[in-house]
C-alpha cells in the first residue's frame, strides 16, 4: 500500500491530518492484518504436513525393505581370502565352494624391438595383426600383398582331427608279458616302426598310455598314446584325412587297437574363401584368401579370430603405427617403450585386449627394408582353478559362468595346499536389523506427528495441526497397520508374537531375544508375516508383486495369450555350397558371422550362437529339422531382432523375429501383458509360465489354479502408506484444501489491499479539501491585527 502523493499537512487548520490519516487507515487494516496471520498459520499447518509426511515416507521406505520377499533371506556371499578370490552376485543358501588357484589368466604381449626411436620412420610395409588365431591353432598369420587394409575375419568351420584308433574299455589291470607286448605302429609317413611294451601290470589306462609312450619316443615316431578314461588311444601328430595310422601285433590285438584310421580334414574360411586343409602339420603354411596361415602343434580348432592389415608409409614414423593399431579396434593395444638409450631401443608393445588364449596375439611385419624382431614378452594364458579335483579354465579372471548368479574374481595364485572357501549364508540378524528400521521409522513419524499436534497442559493449542482430523486418521491408520492381525496361514499373525509390541507411550519396541528366538524357530513364518506373499497350488504362475489397492485374497487368473519368445527359422539345407555372413541385430548390437561352405546346420548353429553371446546378444541358435533356428532368452514384444546374410543357403536373410506378450484376465477383468507376465487393474503382477499349446488344447482360455495374496506386515504398511501418497489420497487431499486455503487468503489479502489504497487516497483527498476550504474562508475575513495597536479613549 503506497503512501499519499502529496499532503498540505494541516496548513490550514493546524491539524496533524497526516497523522490522523494513517491512524484512520491502521483502524481498517486490521481486517488484512488478521488475513496475513491466518495465512501464516496455514503456511505453518503446510509446513507441518510436509515434515509429517516426510516422517512417513521413511516408513514407507522401511516397510519396502521387508515388504519384497525377493530381499529378504537372501544369502550373503563370503570368501575365506578375499585377497585371492572374492565373489559377488547371489548363490544358494548353504553353498559352500572349495577352490584353488593354480594360475591367473594373462594378456599376451609381443615386443617388436630394435626401433631407433619412438620418431624413428618405418618406411614401407605391411603389419598384420591376429587376435583369436593362437584358439584356432595358428602360430601365425600374414597378409599378402592382394588383401586390402582392415579388418577380415578368419573362421575355422571344421576342426581337424588325427588319425586315431580307441582301444576297449580297461576294466581292471591290464598285464603286459611277451605274449602281447609287440606293437607295430605306421603313420603318415608309411614307415611301419615296431615296439616293445614294457612287461609289467598297468593299474590303470593313463599308466598303460605312458608304457606306450616310452616305447614309441624311443623309436623315434611321432605316433602317441593317450588316456581316455578307462581307453587307451593311438594318434598321429599330423591331422586331416592325408593322416593315417594302422596298428597291429599282439598289443594292438589284446587292447583293441588293431586296425587302420585316416584323420579329418579342416576346412577354413577366410573372406568368404573357403579351403580344405587335408594335411595339417606344425610350421606347415597355407594360403587361404590372401592370408597366410602357420599351423601349430594339435591341429586347428573350430572358431573364429579377427585378422587386422595396416599399411605402413614413408613418412609413418613408430609412434603413428603404435597409434594407428590402438585405435583400429583390432582387440589390440600398442605402445612404444624405450628399453634403452640408443639405436635399437625403443620397442612397440602389442597387448591382446582380451586375456587368456582366447585373446593371444599374433603380429607380423612384412615387406620392411628393416624388420624390427618379434619377441614373445608374456604368453597368453587361461586362468586355472581346482574345483573339486578337477581343473577348471576359463579366458578370464572374472568368471560368471561357474555358479549361476554369482561373479567370482581370480586376484591371485593360491599358496600349494591352499583352498579358498566361498560360502553363500542368510545372515541371522538381517531380519532384526530391518524390522528394527521400520520400528525405529514408525517412531519417528509418531513423534512428529505429536509434535506437530502438541497442546499445552491448558489445553491451547501449540502445535500447527492441533485437532487436524486427517492427522489423526493417519495415525490412527498406520498404528492399526502395526497391530493388527494379518491373518494367512502361517505360525505368526501379529508382531506381539515376534516381540514387536506398542506401548503406553504410543511407540513400537523389539524385544531382539523373542524376534531371534521366532526366526530360529521358523524363519519362514516370520517372513511370512512380514513380507507380501503370493502363492498358487499351479506352478505355472508365479507372484512378482503388487501395488498399494491389491486386496488379499484369491484371484483368479486366465491365460488367453501365451508369452513367445522372439524366434526366426530358416530353410532346411545340407551343407553350404558357398560361404555365407550372417548379421544379426538386436538393438544397439550388432554381431557378423561367416560360416564357410561346406558348413552343415550345426555347425552353423554353434559357431552363430558363441559369435552372438560374445556380442552380448541374449540369442541362441539350434537346429530345427535341418534349418537354423534363432530364439531369444527373453519373451514379449519388446523383445526382437533382425537377419540379414549374403546368401541364400541358411534361408536366414531378411528374417525379423518379434517377441508376443502374455495376455488373459484377472479376476475376470483384462489384465496388461508384459513378457510373461499380467498385471490386474489393481496393481497384481503375476509371472505365467504357460505354452501356447496349453492354451490351444483349453479352447484359447486357459484357467489357472487362483494365486492367495497376503500382504504381511510390512506390505500391509507399505500399501497404507501408498494410499496415502496416490493422486486421490490423504496426502493430495490434505495438499490440494491448503493450497485453495492459501489461494483464498491471496485474494482476500490482494482485496483489502487495493480497499485499503482507494480509502486512503479518498481520505486524503477530503482532508486535503478541507484545508483548502479553511485557507480561503481565511483569505476572505479583514485583517484585524491592526486593532491590536489601537489605544482605548480615555
Amino acid at each position: 500500500m503506497s503512501g499519499p502523493l502529496f499532503s498540505i499537512g494541516g496548513l490550514a487548520s493546524g491539524l496533524d491530518t497526516q497523522a490522523i490519516i494513517a491512524q484512520l487507515v491502521a483502524i481498517e487494516a486490521i481486517q488484512l492484518n488478521q488475513v496475513t496471520a491466518q495465512r501464516k498459520a496455514v503456511e505453518a499447518e503446510q509446513s507441518a504436513w510436509n515434515r509429517v509426511r516426510s516422517a512417513v515416507t521413511g516408513v514407507a521406505d522401511a516397510a519396502a525393505a521387508l515388504a519384497n520377499p525377493g530381499r529378504l533371506n537372501v544369502p550373503v556371499l563370503t570368501s575365506s581370502n578375499p585377497d585371492a578370490v572374492s565373489v559377488t552376485g547371489s548363490m544358494t543358501d548353504g553353498t559352500a565352494l572349495h577352490l584353488a588357484v593354480r594360475q591367473l589368466a594373462t594378456n599376451a604381449q609381443v615386443a617388436a624391438t630394435g626401433f631407433d626411436s619412438a620418431n624413428a620412420l618405418l618406411g614401407t610395409g605391411r603389419v598384420t595383426t591376429a587376435t583369436g588365431a593362437a584358439a584356432l591353432g595358428l602360430t601365425g598369420v600374414k597378409a599378402g600383398p592382394g588383401l586390402a587394409a582392415g579388418a577380415h575375419t578368419l573362421t575355422v568351420t571344421t576342426a581337424s582331427a588325427a588319425a586315431t584308433l580307441t582301444g576297449t574299455a580297461q576294466t581292471g589291470p591290464v598285464v603286459i608279458d611277451a605274449g602281447n607286448n609287440s606293437l607295430t605302429v605306421t603313420g603318415t609317413d608309411g614307415d611301419p616302426v615296431t615296439v616293445t611294451i614294457a612287461s609289467g601290470s598297468y593299474a590303470s589306462a593313463a599308466d598303460l598310455a605312458e608304457a606306450v609312450n616310452t616305447a614309441l619316443a624311443a623309436a623315434g615316431t611321432d605316433v602317441r598314446a593317450a588316456a581316455d578314461g578307462a581307453t587307451v588311444s593311438l594318434r598321429t601328430a599330423d591331422h586331416g584325412s592325408a593322416a593315417t595310422l594302422t596298428a597291429a601285433g599282439s598289443f594292438a590285438a589284446a587292447t583293441g587297437l588293431a586296425g587302420a584310421a585316416n584323420g579329418t580334414d579342416a576346412v577354413i574360411d577366410a573372406g568368404g574363401v573357403t579351403t580344405t586343409l587335408t594335411h595339417v602339420r606344425a610350421g606347415d603354411q597355407v594360403s587361404v584368401g590372401g592370408l597366410t596361415l602357420t599351423a601349430g602343434t594339435g591341429g586347428l580348432s573350430a572358431g573364429t579370430a579377427t585378422v587386422h592389415v595396416f599399411d605402413t608409409t614413408e613418412s609413418m614414423t613408430v609412434a603413428d603405427l603404435a597409434s594407428l593399431v590402438g585405435r583400429s579396434g583390432a582387440g589390440v593395444s600398442a605402445a612404444v617403450v624405450t628399453t634403452s638409450s640408443g639405436p635399437g631401443g625403443t620397442e612397440i608393445l602389442f597387448t591382446s585386449r582380451a586375456s587368456g588364449t582366447a585373446g593371444a596375439v599374433t603380429v607380423d611385419f612384412d615387406g620392411f627394408a628393416a624388420a624390427p624382431t618379434l619377441t614373445t614378452v608374456r604368453a597368453a594364458a587361461d586362468a586355472q582353478v581346482v574345483l573339486g579335483g578337477r581343473l577348471i579354465t576359463r579366458s578370464s579372471n572374472t568368471i560368471t559362468d561357474l555358479v549361476p548368479g554369482a561373479t567370482i574374481t581370480l586376484n591371485k595364485v593360491t599358496a600349494p595346499g591352499e583352498d579358498v572357501t566361498i560360502t553363500a549364508a542368510v545372515d541371522p540378524a538381517d531380519l532384526l536389523e530391518r524390522v528394527k528400521k521400520l520400528v525405529s521409522a514408525y517412531n519417528t513419524a509418531y513423534d512428529t506427528a505429536m509434535r506437530e499436534a502438541k497442546s499445552d497442559p491448558t489445553g491451547n493449542a501449540v502445535g500447527p495441526l492441533n485437532s487436524n482430523r486427517s492427522l489423526a486418521d493417519l495415525v490412527n491408520r498406520l498404528r492399526g497397520a502395526f497391530t493388527s492381525s494379518v491373518g494367512g496361514d502361517g505360525a505368526y499373525t501379529a508382531l506381539a508374537q515376534v516381540g514387536v509390541r506398542l506401548g503406553r507411550d504410543g511407540h513400537l519396541s523389539v524385544d531382539e531375544a523373542a524376534f531371534t528366538k521366532a526366526v530360529e524357530q521358523d524363519r519362514d513364518a516370520v517372513t511370512a508375516l512380514l513380507a507380501k506373499t503370493g502363492a498358487s497350488a499351479d506352478t505355472r504362475v508365479a507372484f512378482i508383486s503388487t501395488g498399494s489397492k491389491t486386496p488379499a485374497g484369491e484371484h483368479e487368473i486366465v491365460v488367453t495369450q501365451a508369452a513367445q519368445r522372439a524366434r526366426v527359422t530358416g530353410a532346411a539345407f545340407g551343407t553350404l555350397a558357398a560361404a555365407e555372413t550372417l548379421t544379426i541385430s538386436s538393438g544397439s548390437k550388432t554381431v557378423e558371422y561367416t560360416a564357410g561352405a561346406g558348413a552343415d546346420a550345426a555347425d552353423v548353429a554353434t559357431g552363430l550362437t558363441a559369435a552372438m553371446r560374445s556380442a552380448g546378444l541374449t540369442l541362441t541358435a539350434t537346429v530345427v529339422d535341418g534349418a537354423v533356428a534363432i530364439t531369444s532368452d527373453g519373451y514379449g514384444s519388446s523383445v526382437s531382432f533382425t537377419v540379414s546374410s549374403t546368401g541364400s543357403g541358411t534361408g536366414l536373410d531378411g528374417l525379423t523375429g518379434t517377441g508376443v506378450d502374455a495376455a488373459g484376465t484377472i479376476n475376470g477383468q483384462p489384465a496388461t501383458g508384459s513378457g510373461q507376465q499380467l498385471t490386474s487393474a489393481e496393481g497384481l503382477i503375476v509371472r505365467v509360465g504357460v505354452t501356447a499349446a496349453e492354451v490351444a488344447a483349453a479352447g484359447g482360455s486357459l484357467a489357472l489354479a487362483p494365486l492367495t495374496y497376503a500382504p504381511g506386515v510390512a506390505g500391509s504398511v507399505a500399501d497404507l502408506i501408498g494410499s496415502f501418497r496416490d493422486a486421490e489420497g490423504l496426502f493430495s487431499s490434505v495438499e490440494d484444501t491448503i493450497a485453495r486455503r492459501l489461494e483464498m487468503y491471496d485474494k482476500r489479502t490482494d482485496d483489502l489491499e487495493r480497499y485499503l489504497e482507494s480509502y486512503q487516497r479518498r481520505i486524503t483527498a477530503q482532508f486535503t479539501a478541507l484545508e483548502l476550504a479553511l485557507a480561503r474562508m481565511q483569505s476572505s475575513l479583514p485583517d484585524f491585527s491592526s486593532l491590536a495597536n489601537l489605544t482605548p479613549a480615555k
